[in-house]
C-alpha cells in the first residue's frame, strides 16, 4: 500500500451552502487540502467539506490542488473566477450530475471556450 500514489481529486457541491472535496487516500493530499482555511473532515461520508459562504473558497481549493487532475461539477465552472480559469491547467475536468464518472467529461479548455464568450465583452 503506498501512500505516494495520487488520485483524481473531485469538487462537488452538496448544497447552496457546502463544497465537497473527495480524493483516494494520499498523505500529500490530505496535506493539502488542510492547508485551506474551513476544511471539515466527514468521517461518515468519507470526504472534505468547505462553507461555500466564504469568498474565494473554490478558488483557494483549485489553486492548492493545482496540477492534481481535478474533476469539478459543471455547476460550480461558472463560479469560478475568470482570472483564475485563465491559469487553470488543462488536469481540471469538468463532469455532470454523474460527477466521478469518465461519462461526459469535457476538458476545462472547452469550457472555459463556451464560457468564456458570456463572461467577455464584445466590441
Amino acid at each position: 500500500m503506498s501512500t505516494t500514489r495520487r488520485g483524481v481529486v473531485t469538487v462537488s457541491i452538496e448544497n447552496p451552502e457546502k463544497l465537497i472535496v473527495s480524493f483516494p487516500y494520499n498523505l500529500g493530499l490530505i496535506e493539502k487540502v488542510k492547508s485551506v482555511q474551513g476544511y471539515r473532515w466527514d468521517k461518515e461520508n468519507k470526504h472534505w467539506s468547505f462553507p461555500t459562504n466564504t469568498n474565494g473558497t473554490l478558488g483557494k481549493i483549485l489553486e492548492t490542488f493545482e496540477g492534481e487532475e481535478i474533476h469539478i461539477h459543471r455547476e460550480l465552472v461558472e463560479s469560478i473566477d475568470p482570472s483564475l480559469q485563465a491559469n487553470l491547467s488543462a488536469n481540471v475536468v469538468a463532469s455532470p450530475e454523474n460527477i466521478g464518472t469518465k461519462q461526459s467529461l469535457h476538458s476545462f479548455e472547452d469550457l472555459r471556450r463556451k464560457f468564456g464568450h458570456a463572461n467577455s465583452k464584445t466590441t
